[in-house]
């Protein structure tokens, strides 16, 4: 019989932690994106990593921050503050502005989806990863910290097998 030890315990948890994560990510439609422009400065930066999770169009409220597509061109998404709110024609149209911009944007938007990105929560990694040598660097590192743990579990559950 072998013996559990504290390293068994440390990589079932991580494994534990994994799964855990994963399904809260799923179960709530978490997504992670990152800011490219300074618009909403001071609260986030360009750099910065948004968790944003989709909820009802129904319950959006001033001063939220949403993640829109840009009138012009539909596949590049822009993040800005709800500053106007109406209903028309049931469908909700909202105007929007950048925290930093002076101004509104100059568009008004109608949402004819029933659900929207909403930003839960910034983590702030401009300060730590301002360069993208940065986050190839910790890409990579969470990568391989991932691979290095699976090929850990794998070793322990081969050696376990044949002691």
């Amino acid at each position: 019989m072998t013996k559990f030890k504290f390293s068994d315990a440390i990589l079932l948890l991580l494994a534990v932690a994994f799964v855990v994560t994963a399904t809260i990510t799923i179960n709530n439609k978490i997504a992670l994106q990152t800011v490219t422009s300074n618009s909403m400065e001071p609260y986030i930066e360009a750099g910065d990593i948004l968790l944003t999770r989709q909820v009802a169009t129904e319950s959006l409220r001033l001063r939220d921050v949403v993640v829109l597509p840009i009138p012009e061109s539909r596949e590049l998404r822009y993040t800005h503050r709800v500053i106007e709110l109406a209903k028309k024609a049931g469908n909700i149209v909202i105007k929007t502005k950048g925290d930093a911009n002076p101004n509104p944007d100059e568009w008004e938007l109608e949402i004819t989806s029933e659900q929207i990105p909403k930003v839960i929560a910034v983590i702030p990694t401009s300060p730590i990863l301002d360069s993208s040598l940065g986050r190839r660097a910790l890409f990579f590192s969470l990568l391989g910290g991932g691979v290095l743990l699976l090929l850990l579990g794998f070793w322990r559950l081969v050696k376990g097998s044949t002691s």
